[in-house]
């Protein structure tokens, strides 16, 4: 008689005590793997929604227009000025079928409201708007308005002072803008109206100050007095012509005398005319 010795192996108990044990460890991974993945996806929509917002004040700088929707930063909408693209690359998402910029990390396309300011949101994870995890960016155009109006301040006030120089004694600016600006333009002060016309909210520049002959500077509503890029007025304005005045008032009229008022900083270096003065705003 032939005996035979133990068999090794697992038993059914054991086997099902070990799928037992997996399931668990598979349950709790499973939740844990769905939570990272829903954090990269919260945390790449995050840094684009931010590219955006940097691409929305460039597409504000070149055009003066808000971008209407994403699209618009990646092609042009037939907006005067637009010099985009605005984001670098782009790849089409294979499940919505828009360019990448334009959806978020859930393949959903994002939210844009256009108006005074720009707000461009994900609907997040849940695909709800308004609610927690959305994200969102608003944009304010304030400080590029800013700078795009102290710029045409700049050259609009430069222009008056080079005028000023010029013909300031027998034809002195007028002091309404609009006949001012088509003067500039007529003695080729100013290349062309356009631009110059208004500030980047869209308001008239105005003669600073309002009424005064002959006219020295223009400023815009929305930001104060500046003394951008204006100076003595030449011949009949800034003191005397011999350059020594001593205290310039606000725009640094007399040859090297300080600006006072609101223009601080300002100096006036025109020597016979104080023509070339700076404003302590900038």
């Amino acid at each position: 008689m032939k005996l035979h010795g133990p068999r090794s192996g697992f038993t059914l108990l054991e086997i099902v005590v070990v799928v037992a044990i997996i399931a668990m460890l598979a349950g709790a991974a499973v939740p844990l793997a769905s939570k990272m993945l829903q954090s990269q996806a919260r945390k790449a929509t995050k840094s684009e929604v931010e590219a955006l917002g940097d691409a929305a004040l460039e597409y504000f700088r070149d055009t003066g227009a808000v971008p209407g929707s994403v699209a618009a930063l990646l092609a042009n909408p037939g907006v005067t000025g637009w010099a985009g693209p605005y984001l670098a690359g782009t790849v089409r998402d294979t499940i919505s079928g828009l360019a990448g910029y334009e959806v978020d990390a859930w393949s959903r396309a994002y939210v844009v409201t256009a108006g005074t300011t720009w707000t461009v949101a994900s609907r997040g994870p849940d695909g709800i708007t308004g609610n927690a995890d959305d994200v969102s960016l608003l944009v304010d155009f304030t400080p590029v308005k800013r700078e795009l109006t102290l710029d045409r301040l700049r050259t609009i006030n430069n222009a008056i002072t080079l005028y000023n120089q010029a013909y300031g004694a027998t034809s002195p600016l007028s002091t309404s803008y609009t006949t001012l600006l088509d003067r500039l333009v007529t003695t080729a002060y100013l290349p062309t109206r356009t631009g110059y016309t208004a500030d980047a909210w869209g308001s008239a520049f105005t003669p600073d100050p309002s009424g005064a002959t002959p006219v020295v500077r223009v400023t815009s509503p929305n930001i104060g007095t500046t003394g951008a890029g204006s100076g003595g007025a030449g011949a009949g304005a800034g003191g005397s012509n011999s350059g020594n005045g001593g205290n310039g008032g606000n725009n640094g009229n007399n040859g090297n005398g300080r600006g006072g008022g609101n223009n601080g900083n300002g100096r006036g270096n025109g020597g016979g005319n104080g023509s070339n003065g700076r404003g302590g705003r900038d």
